[in-house]
């Protein structure tokens, strides 16, 4: 059971927040089962009637789930990338894979939750819409980097925006591989391998 308080006041923001919470939370303990809008209400320790306020319905709810989880993530990326010089387009793309399996985005724990996040987008636009946004900032960021590394590579065929889709690609499977079966590898190992993959097109 959830030990937030019940009820308080808080603003439209906080409401929000801990609707998305509350959401993750109940899926951890019961998958899709546990995503009653009843049961997200008292893990958020706020009324029925104030979720069926901000949003339409559940999809609605789980859609806005959907849409914060990945831009915290993009946000954790984007601001260990971009702390790093403009100059340093190679040490840039290194920061992206190292924070893609860092601790603070690895959570086996979540894996369900992806998935069921993924589902939806073969029956709701509004998650299709949350997933290609996001995935296209995702490959653009990456194209970018590569593309920045051009001039080094001398390789007259070299497409950024293809290089950009095999690591994205190559980086989803192993995190997906490592969530199923933490065992198999280990974070680092799966840096050294998406770099080397990189080292490979840049020879």
């Amino acid at each position: 059971m959830s030990d937030r308080p019940s009820f308080q006041r808080h603003s439209v923001a906080e409401r929000k927040r801990l609707l998305v919470e509350a959401v993750v939370e109940c899926f951890a303990k019961g998958g899709a089962d546990n995503l009653s809008i009843r049961a997200i209400s008292k893990a958020a320790g706020v009324s029925v009637g104030l979720i069926n306020h901000h949003y339409a319905n559940k999809d609605a709810l789980i859609a806005e789930t959907y849409r914060t989880v990945v831009a915290e993530q993009q946000q954790l990326i984007e601001r260990e990338v971009l702390v790093i010089p403009a100059t340093e387009p190679r040490r840039r793309l290194d920061a992206f894979i190292a924070t893609t399996f860092s601790d603070r985005v690895l959570d086996p724990g979540l894996l369900m939750i992806w998935v069921h996040f993924w589902r939806g987008t073969e029956r709701s636009e509004a998650m299709r819409r949350i997933h290609d946004e996001s995935h296209g900032e995702t490959l653009q960021l990456l194209a970018d980097l590569f593309r920045q590394l051009l001039p080094d590579t001398g390789k007259s065929g070299f497409d950024p925006r293809i290089a950009a889709v095999g690591l994205a690609a190559m980086m989803d499977g192993l995190w997906l591989e490592w969530s199923l079966n933490p065992a198999n590898f280990t974070p680092k190992e799966a840096v050294r391998l998406c770099q080397h993959w990189v080292d490979s097109l840049l020879v």
